[in-house]
């Protein structure tokens, strides 16, 4: 007893922990994302490119310098009577040099620090859309956890009823007023119940684990989503609308744009290659050697100017230019590609957002009409016009409504972020509107063991 008291008293000192969110999983993978992160990176990556490129515009200098000792020693003919037979000893000898340079004149560097401020642009938006990947990626997975859990009810419930169904059997059998092919029918009934509530467990723990990849995170449990989120059909209800604002602001037609324009950058740069490259540099040295022929100390400084202009090149150069012409053309038809495909991914979603909210409301009125025949099957069974096989049928019609509703209100959440994902206008904002009808109050709970109900 003293013991249950301790722990009782100790779960009542420690603080309650809330489930987990919408918006909670969305920013720990912002965090923890390593798709996100990679994107980042890569972004990254394209921004020191430009620098790259504007380092061949920029002035370039070099230093060096250098301190040595020379030991020396020489032999001479010793008939000569005029010079010692033999002379060594050791000198110390130091140097320094600058040299600077800069090109007054080269237009293809020019280009290419333009094409990389293009590329930059596209590497943004392709960023941003890994960013608005990251809500759908995040929403999928949150709404598939509770799309498992509304199965695992399901199931469950129909577990249980057929359960009670055959108590029921049995106890009509054992008084002689069923024959025993009712309880052979409900037992099979209830074998597959159980069955079917195993394998929803299952998938309940492969959803958890497939969102804690994305988040970084293991939750215990997660908020479900209140009944009130209401489901309505897009606004404005014009498809066409849609369809403009998705060429306008999709990221990838975007970058695909971008990317068009810095091919052809490209290209020009390629054709600027024939233009001469005029520079001008400057250098100045200092050496000191007591053994130099031309003097102990010894300075130098020059200035050039210089002119470059490559003829041929083994035919790179024009190997080049033709590269440059098939990337051009092969970004014209990714960008035509990018935009087909958005138009035809934001007409789909459109239609299917539509079809999705009539979905939901007969899914709705399914469930009525699925109760009510089985009350009436129920109660023609009890006065013997029904036989248990109808009800079994009508019970899993039931649980099957229920699931139907629950998943169809799941695939009209995520389908309308995707149609905003499309559309190129998703947000953390419309993760925090969805989150707004969470029910912490009514949580899903992680499944650690597969077992049945039943016994």
């Amino acid at each position: 007893m003293r013991n249950r008291l301790l722990v009782l008293l100790a779960l009542l000192m420690c603080p309650s922990v809330m489930a987990a969110d919408l918006s909670t999983a969305y920013q720990d993978a912002l965090d923890n994302d390593p798709v996100l992160a990679a994107a980042k990176e890569a972004n990254k990556i394209q921004g020191e490119g430009v620098y790259l490129a504007l380092s061949g515009s920029l002035p370039s200098m070099s230093v060096s310098a250098g301190k040595g000792r020379t030991e020396f020693s020489r032999s001479i003919d010793i008939s000569d009577p005029t010079f010692l037979p033999f002379s060594e000893g050791e000198s110390e000898n130091e140097s320094w040099s600058v040299s600077v340079s800069q090109s007054v004149l080269n237009i293809p560097a020019l280009i290419n620090l333009f094409s990389s401020l293009e590329r930059k642009k596209a590497a943004d938006l392709n960023y941003s859309q890994a960013e608005q990947n990251l809500i759908i990626r995040v929403a999928q997975a949150y709404l598939n956890v509770l799309r498992a859990q509304d199965l695992l009810d399901s199931t469950i419930a129909a577990e249980q009823a057929v359960q009670r169904q055959l108590i029921q059997a049995q106890q009509r059998f054992d008084v002689g007023l069923v024959a025993i092919t009712d309880v052979l029918q409900t037992t099979a009934a209830y074998d597959g119940a159980k069955v079917n509530t195993i394998n929803a467990q299952g998938s309940h723990g492969i959803f958890f684990e497939t969102l804690r990849t994305i988040t970084g995170v293991n939750y215990d449990e997660v908020a479900r989503l209140s009944d009130d989120l209401p489901v309505a059909e897009p606004v404005p209800n014009d498809e066409e609308a849609f369809v403009q604002t998705a060429l306008e602001y999709n990221p990838g037609i975007l970058a695909a744009r971008k990317t068009l324009k810095a091919s052809r950058l490209d290209q020009r740069r390629n054709w600027s290659g024939y233009i001469p490259i005029v520079s001008v540099s400057g250098s100045k040295s200092f050496s000191r050697d007591p053994l130099s022929f031309l003097g102990e100390e010894t300075t130098n400084q020059s200035v050039r100017l210089s002119v470059s202009l490559p003829i041929l090149q083994g035919g790179r150069n024009f190997s080049t230019i033709r590269s440059g012409g098939y990337q051009y053309q092969q970004a014209k038809h990714l960008l035509r590609q990018e935009e087909l495909t958005v138009v035809r991914d934001t007409r789909n979603l459109f239609r299917t957002l539509l079809t999705d909210v009539v979905r939901v409301n007969a899914n709705r009125k399914a469930i009525e009409s699925s109760q009510a025949a089985l009350e009436a099957t129920t109660t023609g069974y009890e006065v013997g016009t029904r036989n248990v096989v109808d009800v079994l049928i009508e019970q899993q019609r039931l649980y099957q409504a229920i699931y139907s509703y629950a998943d169809s209100r799941y695939n009209y959440i995520l389908n309308a972020l995707s149609l905003q994902y499309t559309v190129g206008t998703l947000g953390a904002e419309d993760i925090d509107e969805i989150n707004g009808y969470a029910d912490s109050d009514n949580p899903v709970k992680q499944v650690m063991s597969l077992s049945g109900t039943g016994s």
